[in-house]
């Protein structure tokens, strides 16, 4: 197994080595069972997550083993990089690499744990709230593209929010394995918003705020999300579409 841990968290490396073994199939709070699990831990009192990554299938065991980091390292390098770019993410502990026959098993991510809560419960509420945490949000995102970061999978549940006792809004990403650095066009940023919520009313409300924010024209901003939702909507129908194909061969 290959692990890597961080600065100042060297009295968990016994805790990091146990997870494959059976450490995180036999203890912590299940927080989220899906394609990949996530766990709350507490070790010595203090609180940790760990998020451990499905086997990958063949293909992509080769090329995590030999071309490209695992979905742990990335998600441990990039939580690295937000935090010298001062934007919050969870504070990153360790990633540990298992293999099988050779290839790339089991992944696992630990970090901080985080009472934040996703803003999917924020954008939905109809209170002052809500108007000012959409205005804290679009200026958190613009923050995010002047600095050239781009959240591949940007959506209600990869934002996380505190409010302070000032009614100040504080954000943080998650789930940041897929990620990018660099310049951003305006397609790129508008591009960038087309999965930040489900609801059509609500993305389109969030993304002329955004315009707004920018100085942008409203209705070529809007044209563009258009064009790029419409596109995210018609991938995840073919997806959906091939993942019944497929279970129906089974």
């Amino acid at each position: 197994m290959k692990k890597i841990i961080a600065s100042g968290y060297d009295h968990l490396s016994e805790f990091v080595d146990g997870l494959a073994g059976g450490g995180f199939d036999e203890n912590g709070t299940v927080l989220h069972d899906g394609r990949n699990t996530v766990k709350l831990f507490d070790v010595g009192g203090s609180r940790y997550v760990v998020k451990r990554f499905r086997v990958p299938h063949f293909f992509n065991r080769v090329m995590y083993t030999f071309f490209r980091g695992t979905k742990a390292k990335r998600a441990y390098e990039n939580a690295l990089r937000l935090k010298r770019e001062g934007v919050g993410t969870p504070a990153a502990i360790a990633y540990a690499d298992t293999r099988r026959g050779g290839l790339v098993a089991h992944c696992y991510l630990v970090t901080e744990f985080t009472d934040y809560k996703p803003i999917r419960d924020l954008i939905k509420e109809e209170k002052y709230l809500h108007i000012m945490g959409v205005g804290a949000l679009v200026d958190f995102i613009i923050g995010l593209h002047d600095k050239g970061i781009k959240h591949k999978d940007l959506n209600s549940t990869n934002v996380v929010y505190r409010v302070g006792a000032d009614l100040k809004f504080d954000f943080q990403l998650i789930d940041i394995n897929r990620m990018s650095f660099g310049g951003m066009s305006r397609r790129e940023c508008i591009a960038n918003l087309t999965r930040i919520c489900d609801e059509h009313r609500l993305i389109y409300f969030i993304s002329q705020k955004y315009a707004e924010h920018r100085g942008w024209d409203r209705n070529y901003s809007l044209g563009l999300l258009a064009f790029y939702r419409g596109k995210f909507e018609n991938k995840k129908k073919r997806s959906a579409y091939l993942k019944r194909l497929f279970s129906m061969a089974g």
